[in-house]
């Protein structure tokens, strides 16, 4: 399951300065996460109620409620048939981290049916970008536990924390905000990879396993083949025999794509990556 929902950039950019964060100041506190069908589950509470268990996805460009959530917790203009469109949450929360008047997303994306229909993980929304973006977002695969600490609302690479020893630091280019980062593989590149921690799979494009010349499985009925990367590097974090696919994804014809191919669990789960969006750095330290 590759998760990567993406939206009009005009809609979210009107809407999110509404949004407020209620733990500024507040040191931060960590939050146990479940890790199943490979991404990143936490809970989450809407307008009071809950918990729901919200997919954590750097990959979205929204923070999505499922017409079933936004209906329980009274976001209005949903109907029981499920309108699908944007509406507005009064309050989303991960513990004492909560955003008031924050927009939200009103569907169920088809990318993330699977791990509903294949996993059995009935997820309630997603966490997103308008959600993550004003936070320094810390995830520890090895402990499942998640952490945010509240940041600036400018991009500014001076005032960021001195990172742990040992840390890598990676800076991105965001798109239509999206995480890209450079990427090498197999010695090869760069190419640019979409930072998805929504992502059960590390992806290529076809066009990607043509200029890097990779063998591949038969493809599946779906046109989906298998592969195993030698060596990935990011920056200064490399991770040998890296499984991934190789998939032409639904948007390419749709929409113009700006990246060779994703980066997903197969290649994170091996770091603690910190995620700060206004200093535009990634930060991953081995595990």
């Amino acid at each position: 399951m590759s998760l990567i929902v993406r939206v009009a950039a005009a809609v979210v950019a009107t809407n999110w300065a509404s949004a407020t964060s209620q733990a500024a100041g507040v040191a931060p506190t960590e939050y146990p996460v479940e890790i199943a069908g490979q991404v990143i589950l936490v809970k989450t509470t809407v307008n009071g109620r809950g918990p729901f268990t919200f997919i954590l996805d750097t990959g979205a460009t929204e923070t999505v409620v499922t017409p079933p959530t936004a209906r329980r917790v009274g976001i209005a203009g949903v109907t029981e048939a499920g309108v699908i469109g944007h509406g507005l949450a009064k309050v989303v929360a991960v513990g004492d981290v909560a955003f008031t008047n924050l927009p939200v997303l009103v569907v169920d994306p088809p990318q993330a049916l699977s791990l509903r229909l294949d996993k059995g993980i009935n997820y309630g929304g997603i966490l997103g970008y308008t959600f993550l973006a004003p936070q320094i977002t810390t995830i520890d695969y090895h402990t499942q536990r998640v952490s945010f600490t509240p940041a600036g609302s400018v991009p500014d690479r001076k005032t960021r924390p001195v990172p742990a020893p040992g840390a890598i630091e990676i800076p991105f280019v965001l798109r239509e905000h999206l995480i890209h980062v450079r990427t090498f593989v197999n010695g090869r590149g760069p190419l640019t990879l979409l930072f998805d921690t929504g992502s059960a799979e590390v992806v290529l494009l076809p066009k990607a396993r043509d200029a890097l010349g990779l063998a591949t499985s038969e493809p599946r009925p779906d046109g989906v083949r298998f592969t195993t990367l030698a060596r990935v590097k990011v920056g200064g974090a490399e991770v040998l025999n890296v499984p991934a696919i190789v998939e032409r994804p639904p948007q390419e014809g749709a929409l113009g794509l700006t990246y060779d191919g994703i980066l997903g669990y197969p290649f994170l789960s091996h770091f603690r990556v910190v995620i700060n969006y206004n200093a535009r750095m990634i930060t991953l330290v081995p595990q």
